[in-house]
Formats: structure tokens, C-alpha cells, sequence
């Protein structure tokens, strides 16, 4: 198996772990070049929440919900609109072989629940909230 499969294989059941659990790491991880912040905990309000995607390249990912999955992609940066929700779950990734840093945000109206970035090539961003 390659690197790179046995790399995207630990994500993917790291992401499916947390998804379970709803845990929400917050320490930096120097594995994989991702820095977490966590700087509001706001349970009460989850009326508006978004998601923000800063990157000056082409990136991909998946947002799970209360309506379900979706996968989105986009060059440059992004924002979805999430409305009321109890728990996301998101996975983003670079798709540029590039050191430029990737910023992920969850935002309750205009505050940053929590966010994290990676500045190694092809990085992932994983997130999972309860509200």
C-alpha cells in the first residue's frame, strides 16, 4: 500500500471515529501541519451557522448536516450557509501541491466556533461540532 493510501485510509477512519463520537479535537497536530482553535463555545445559538473556506487554490470537500452529505469543490475562497443545526461534520482538503495555507472556519453568525489550517501539500481539515 502506498503512503499516500495508508495516509487518506488513517484519515478516513479517524474522520468516521470523531463523526461518531461528536468529539471535537483541538490540539495542533504537527503530523499533518493542522492548527485548531476553538474560540467560542457557544451551545445555546446555532442559528447561522457557516462555513468558511480560505485558500488561494483549488480545493474539494464534504459537509454532513442535518439535511445530509454533500460534497463541495472550489478555487479560491468559499461559503456555505448552514442555517440551524445541532452537529456538522466537515473534511476538506488542498488539492494544490503547495505550501499556501488552507483556513477552515465554522461561524455561529459573525463567531468563529472553531478554526483550523494546513499549510502541507494536499492537507486535510477535519472538523466535528455539536452546538
Amino acid at each position: 500500500m502506498k503512503i499516500s493510501t495508508k495516509y487518506l485510509a488513517v484519515i478516513l477512519i479517524l474522520f468516521i471515529v470523531i463523526f461518531v463520537s461528536g468529539c471535537v479535537n483541538n490540539t495542533n497536530n504537527s503530523q499533518n501541519g493542522s492548527q485548531s482553535i476553538n474560540t467560542t463555545n457557544n451551545s445555546s445559538a446555532a442559528s447561522n451557522i457557516t462555513v468558511s473556506v480560505i485558500y488561494q487554490g483549488a480545493w474539494n470537500g464534504t459537509i454532513s448536516d442535518s439535511s445530509g452529505n454533500r460534497t463541495v469543490e472550489g478555487d479560491g475562497n468559499g461559503r456555505f450557509n448552514l442555517g440551524n443545526q445541532s452537529s456538522i461534520s466537515i473534511d476538506f482538503q488542498k488539492l494544490g501541491n503547495d505550501s499556501l495555507q488552507m483556513e477552515v472556519d465554522i461561524l455561529n453568525g459573525t463567531n468563529i466556533i472553531e478554526r483550523q489550517t494546513t499549510t502541507i501539500p494536499f492537507g486535510n481539515i477535519t472538523i466535528s461540532k455539536n452546538f
